[in-house]
């Protein structure tokens, strides 16, 4: 679909459809496929809205919503919205969270430049979308919000699994002028405050600034300088969503009775490119054995994006972890990276049970595959994807007997080539819609039969299969876990933390404090956390990990901590559960 801005007439052109509108009132909407003409009359509808100077649209009635995940309105007035302000476009349906991303929603400018860090986020059944923190959209240019949809599988997707049917174009304006800035940015307070005497040692710094501050000297670690008793520490530093605020973690941990010192860098600027002030911070830390490794959710240096629908660091609530179901990567056993690679061949079958302990609550609408040697451009050229609920606790040495024992249905095969996505750290891979969402069945658990043609430059990544959840034919004796992961959707949200440091080897653990703001409805929460050792390259050994406990004191000693969170719905009434802090203390 193509929308176009022709002087004051828009028009909207598909296979077999054209629809123009002006801003005297008028529009006209020509279609050849019967199934077209509701859409058809839909987007003159939207169009038409563009000069009238309404704050919403909405096109679809209560019974067409009902029938379809789409388009229902807009807040634009005149075609346009504030240069600083948000575009909020409202779906049919209660939107997947874990769909919208950088890569479904996109703001474009002249010649399909994207504009980078653009915000998009869910408000039930609305889509928001914001320039990036302490910035404006270009002023005067027609610009293009575009939300992906089928046949793409980076398409939008409601909650209960129905893909946006067709790619939507939306043209806009910014009209805003922007305001001189010439003064840069204030340090207003910090925790620990200046001169303070009794930090807690363990603990983190909080910066708050005068207004945003751009990302670029905050990222290369040279915002801030820190020292320990006069020797320099190492720490890293991140920013929060709306950029006021900056956390800075030292590397290792401040220790008690110690002098510590944080100075503010002129290299750290505002967004408009004015330098800091100078400023530091001085203070002490307490003379005790007690220290306290802190999560305030003010930015997601610590979040597991994998294992969490809540909201860390959501945009309008930064500094809570707000629940929300959205959507999570499961996969069937926990690994650090995928440093294996199965053999290469043309066509690769397997089969991976996802165990019923793990499950989480809500359906399974798509797969992600992780592949090796993959570069910009890849492709696989086939998928096709088995899956059911099955009773098996591990898998059985034959495909026809793990077959026997579930409930297999197809739920993707390809048409096209899917192009691999390639993440920081260099890993391939690609997500796989399924046609129909699999229902995960409490107790239960999940098998799905894989065949793949990934080409001869692709090989899947994998693990060591140390359960026996896989089978992977022609594999030898290797015993390996195809790196696959199924996407969920739905059920009651949960988050999953990283690996705390506590810098000593053997830590005494003692409960931990959670702390929750108040709301009108409370869903229950549960929290619980696991404690590990250092491998021998000094980073988490997930091998050797304890097992959840609800009570912080009584996990193994060990030096790495991490937590989770299990919300117990979402509840109504509109203010969704939250947490505030959690802090885990331990005795050196």
């Amino acid at each position: 679909m193509n929308v176009t801005l022709s002087g004051e007439v828009y028009v909207i052109q598909d296979e077999g459809m054209r629809v123009m509108a002006d801003c005297d009132g008028s529009a006209t909407a020509w279609t050849s496929l019967p199934r077209a003409a509701r859409v058809a009359a839909v987007l003159a509808a939207f169009v038409l809205a563009a000069c009238e100077p309404s704050t919403e649209v909405a096109p679809l009635g209560p019974a067409a919503a009902a029938q379809s995940f789409g388009l229902a309105g807009t807040n634009l007035r005149d075609g346009g919205i504030s240069a600083g302000g948000a575009l909020r476009v409202r779906f049919t349906r209660t939107l997947d969270v874990g769909s919208v991303g950088r890569r479904s929603v996109r703001v474009l400018r002249a010649g399909q430049r994207p504009i980078r860090k653009a915000r998009a986020w869910v408000e039930g059944s609305t889509l928001v979308v914001a320039p990036p923190a302490g910035r404006e959209f270009p002023i005067g240019e027609v610009l293009m919000l575009r939300v992906h949809g089928l046949p793409s599988p980076r398409a939008v997707r409601s909650m209960d699994g129905e893909m946006l049917s067709e790619r939507l174009d939306l043209p806009f304006r910014a009209v805003a002028r922007r305001r001189a800035d010439l003064e840069g940015p204030r340090l207003v307070a910090s925790t620990p405050s200046d001169g303070a005497t009794g930090a807690t040692p363990g603990s983190h710094v909080e910066l708050r600034f005068s207004e945003p501050l751009l990302r670029g000297a905050i990222r290369r670690g040279q915002a801030v300088s820190l020292t320990v008793d006069r020797e320099a520490v190492a720490v890293q530093t991140r920013i929060s969503p709306d950029l006021t605020r900056i956390v800075v973690r030292p590397r290792r941990p401040l220790p008690p009775d110690a002098d510590v010192v944080l100075s503010v860098r002129p290299t750290l600027v505002d967004t408009a490119g004015n330098p800091a002030r100078a400023a530091t911070i001085a203070f002490r830390t307490e003379a005790t054995r007690l220290h306290r490794l802190t999560e305030e959710f003010i930015t997601t240096g610590q979040s597991d994006p994998e294992g969490t629908t809540a909201g860390w660091a959501d945009p309008r609530h930064p500094g809570y972890l707000v629940a929300r179901a959205g959507r999570l990567v499961w996969s069937a056993s926990e690994h650090d990276g995928h440093p294996l690679e199965l053999r290469p061949r043309d066509e690769l079958l397997f089969q991976v049970l996802f165990p019923a302990d793990a499950a989480p609550s809500g359906s399974a609408s798509g797969m992600r595959l992780w592949f090796a040697g993959a570069t910009p451009g890849s492709e696989v050229e086939a998928v096709a994807v088995l899956a059911g609920s099955s009773p098996l606790t591990g898998a059985d040495p034959t495909f026809d007997a793990n077959r026997v024992a579930a409930d297999l249905r197809d739920v993707a095969r390809t048409t096209e080539p899917l192009v691999v996505e390639i993440t920081d750290d260099g890993l391939g891979y690609v997500d796989v819609p399924f046609q129909s969402p699999v229902r995960l069945v409490p107790g239960l658990g999940t098998l799905v039969e894989v065949r793949v043609h990934a080409g001869s430059e692709l090989r899947l990544a994998a693990t060591l299969d140390v359960e026996g959840l896989a089978l992977v034919a022609d594999a030898g004796v290797d015993r390996l876990m195809p790196a696959a992961a199924l996407l969920v959707t739905g059920g009651a949200p949960r988050a999953l933390s990283t690996w705390y440091d506590a810098g000593a080897p053997r830590p005494a653990w003692r409960s931990a404090l959670v702390r929750r703001p108040p709301v009108r409805l409370d869903p229950g929460v549960m929290i619980e956390f696991q404690t590990t050792a250092a491998g021998p390259d000094g980073r988490p050994d997930v091998a050797l990990a304890s097992a959840w406990e609800a009570d912080l004191s009584r996990v193994p000693g060990l030096r790495f901590v991490r937590f989770r969170v299990r919300f117990g719905g979402l509840g109504t009434g509109g203010d969704l559960p939250r947490l505030d802090t959690v802090e885990m203390p331990y005795e050196d």
